[in-house]
């Protein structure tokens, strides 16, 4: 591991030293033909001021995950995954002649194990332009656009010892160095897209880069083992990331994220799916037989208790039969509407404007007519993947007809009609359409009669035949269909499987993998004492 940088700090407590020095044995390894190996790493947290050396996770930040390298040596994900971190970095490249060997079991075990993953490059400013560097970072780090990877990231900090290179700018002078720098985030963006997630240590980056404050569109790893991130370099007002400490119970560095999980998967380029406050997690709604539509503020998502506050948002609704009520986010905004299937065939929208934070409902809208048939054969999901649910029907026939919604409640919302499913002619309860992958298309889901539930991955959305696989995603659920429930619990995009039991417990089964492996890894009970007619429980 990298040696702590001393002469940023004047006096290091006793433990610190001893630290600092173990990590500089580990200077260098050797290949076979014995030339040194690059040995760079994320862990300038040392050199921050103030020192408090604890592994204990600072409160109030839910949402953990580690840094690591080939230092770890071979990593037990699915032990990790288990612990409860949701993200993690790893190192790929350092500057144009070395690749961690470990880079690609650790991208591929972190992202099987349901984390977001993402890879860093230690810069070498010294032997190579910014450029040069992230080409050969971006060569090998295994970016894809799939909602699950990490922006890159540029690990910019002090030599680790025995590298040769000069302390602490590299011989760089500031202009030459903001640079650099500069070469290697414009490059990312070029080939990415994305910005670079920059992490660095005030201590470092003030002095080596003059201060310069042009970087904060970045999003910052700020590394400082203490309390408190403390302050930030030069450009930042907000960080992203904290290394608070350089071990722990987990392998690795140890790393906690400034938001939500919802917010991590915004981060990773995940299309969270709305929900009735539009911050992602499914609220739980109670259509309650006084006509008061009563809804719980989804909070926490599956890292506690989910629900964190109580809200009104609907009242008279006593005689409306609840199998005629649905939320989806007609508009795009994240936020779902309130969908009355009115018995004389209307189907009438309310818009969501606010959310949660004050009365949800802004307008109506009638977006259909002659919908006088089997209100459960009616249907809304995105599945397009722009954001906007479309109109679902599953016909007497067979069909499943859908209806694209190109326009949401600024016009007409449909505007092509498609044809995505024939021989449906089970009963429409056992048919569901949720996200299971987090790409922001709903899979298509048969709760069959043997017991069975069987995914179709929607891997084309409307722009030809949806679904691309098949997968059994459960066994056993011979019960009655109407007590299962999709829906995104913990805001990380992908869709939770909801058991509303009758013994009144809603029970949770988190999932963490999507399609590319068995999706359900923890189990959660979420609610107590539910033993109202199922149809009036929605998660939404």
């Amino acid at each position: 591991m990298r040696a702590l940088n001393r002469r940023a700090v004047a006096v290091l407590c006793a433990i610190a030293t001893v630290t600092a020095a173990a990590a500089a044995h580990a200077g260098t390894t050797a290949t076979t033909n014995g030339e040194p190996v690059p040995n760079g790493h994320a862990q300038a947290g040392g050199s921050g001021g103030g020192l408090v050396l604890t592994a204990t996770p600072p409160p109030g930040y839910p949402v953990t995950g580690i840094d690591v390298s080939n230092h770890q040596g071979v990593i037990d994900w699915t032990s990790v995954a288990a612990a409860g971190a949701k993200f993690t970095y790893a190192k790929a490249t350092e500057g144009v002649r070395f690749v961690d060997g470990y880079f690609d079991a650790n991208n591929r075990g972190a992202k099987a194990n349901g984390l977001f993953a993402g890879a860093y490059h230690f810069a070498l400013p010294d032997r190579s332009t910014g450029r040069a560097q992230a080409d050969y970072f971006l060569d090998h780090a295994q970016y894809i656009s799939d909602g699950r990877t990490l922006p890159p990231m540029l690990d910019i900090e002090w030599p680790w010892t025995g590298s040769g290179s000069p302390s602490p700018c590299y011989g760089l002078s500031p202009a030459q160095m903001s640079t650099w720098i500069r070469d290697f985030v414009d490059r990312v963006r070029q080939r990415t897209g994305r910005p670079t997630m920059i992490y660095t240590n005030v201590n470092w980056w003030n002095p080596c880069t003059g201060n310069n404050a042009s970087f904060g569109d970045n999003p910052l790893f700020i590394a400082r083992y203490a309390s408190s991130p403390g302050t930030l370099p030069a450009g930042w007002s907000r960080w992203t990331l904290w290394q608070y400490f350089n071990s722990g119970s987990l392998p690795g560095d140890q790393d906690v994220f400034n938001g939500s999980l919802s917010d991590l998967a915004r981060l990773a380029g995940s299309t969270i799916g709305p929900s009735l406050s539009g911050d992602g997690p499914a609220e739980l709604v109670h259509m309650r037989t006084d006509g008061v539509i009563h809804a719980y503020r989804n909070g926490r998502g599956l890292d506690g208790w989910p629900w964190t506050s109580e809200h009104d948002i609907g009242f008279g609704w006593e005689n409306v039969d609840p199998a005629r009520v649905r939320f989806a986010d007609l508009d795009g905004d994240g936020r779902v509407e309130l969908i009355h299937v009115r018995a004389d065939g209307v189907i009438h929208a309310y818009r969501n404007g606010l959310g949660l934070d004050g009365w949800p409902w802004t307008s109506e809208h009638d977006v259909g007519f002659g919908w006088t048939g089997d209100p459960g054969r009616v249907r809304f999901a995105d599945i397009d993947g722009d954001g906007r649910a479309e109109l679902i029907d599953l016909r007497l026939d067979g069909t499943i007809h859908a209806y694209r919604n190109g326009r949401g409640l600024d016009g007409w919302p449909w505007t092509t009609e498609h044809d995505i499913g024939f021989g449906w002619t089970d009963d429409p309860q056992r048919v569901r359409f949720a996200d299971l992958t987090g790409d922001g298309r709903a899979e298509l889901i048969d709760l069959r009669a043997d017991g069975v539930i069987h995914a179709y991955r929607n891997g084309r959305g409307l722009d030809g035949w949806p679904w691309t696989s098949e997968h059994d995603i459960g066994f056993g659920w011979t019960g009655d269909p109407g007590r299962v429930r999709f829906a995104d619990v913990d805001g990380d995009a992908r869709a939770e499987l909801v058991h509303l039991r009758t013994d009144g417990v809603i029970h949770a089964y988190r999932n963490a993998q999507g399609l590319d492996g068995w999706p359900w890894t923890t189990e959660h009970d979420i609610g107590l004492g539910w033993t109202d007619d199922p149809l009036r429980i929605q998660l939404a």
